[in-house]
């Protein structure tokens, strides 16, 4: 990879990237580095191997060459084993965004605009996800947020306000009955 100063970051709320970077050639780097940015205390090998390689034993070198490959597309952030987390040279914006949630209205809209998409899509044999109810935990915290959002814009008049709350919740988790109403709210009332 090219190293141009820039701090990587690694995209969440929406289809994975990480970007700074080319294509990934592997697409079980983006898996790897998804799996560090939602432990960061941490994860041993026992744990990446049950994450990432649940239906095989790779050798230890097989994993050890896809954590080199992941540090080399992070500049090094990735601490050394046996525990291995992203440094604070890589940033997220889930991480960016549950600091912003717990501000003021306004970070929680800025907080919202972080929300590309459902949260992890597109990664391949990712189904530690779900197993550990990442995925849930996430959507649930982005429409939380969205209807406190929602409420405090309908409250204040704030109808477009209210609708792109309302938009940023249904894009994480499109089926959530309660956004869909405030969104024909805040759209009747405009």
């Amino acid at each position: 990879t090219a190293s141009d100063g820039e701090p990587r970051r690694l995209l969440l709320l929406g289809p994975v990237e990480l970007t700074g970077t080319g294509r990934l050639r592997r697409s079980q780097v983006l898996n790897l580095l998804t799996f560090l940015a939602m432990h960061p205390r941490g994860v041993d090998r026992h744990q990446l191997l049950a994450a990432l390689w649940p239906d095989q034993a790779p050798s230890l070198q097989t994993m050890r060459n896809r954590i080199s490959e992941s540090r080399r597309l992070v500049d090094g952030g990735i601490s050394d084993g046996p525990i291995w987390r992203l440094t604070d040279t890589v940033s997220t914006d889930w991480a960016q965004f549950t600091a912003l949630a717990t501000g003021s209205v306004e970070e929680q809209r800025q907080a919202l605009q972080l929300v590309r998409g459902r949260p992890f899509t597109g990664l391949d044999a990712a189904d530690w996800i779900d197993l550990e109810g990442i995925r849930s935990e996430v959507e649930a915290a982005i429409v939380d947020l969205a209807l406190t959002v929602t409420d405090h814009d309908l409250d204040a008049g704030n109808r477009p306000g209210a609708l792109d709350a309302a938009r940023a919740g249904l894009a994480a988790s499109r089926y959530k009955e309660r956004l869909h109403r405030v969104a024909i709210r805040a759209t009747s009332a405009q």
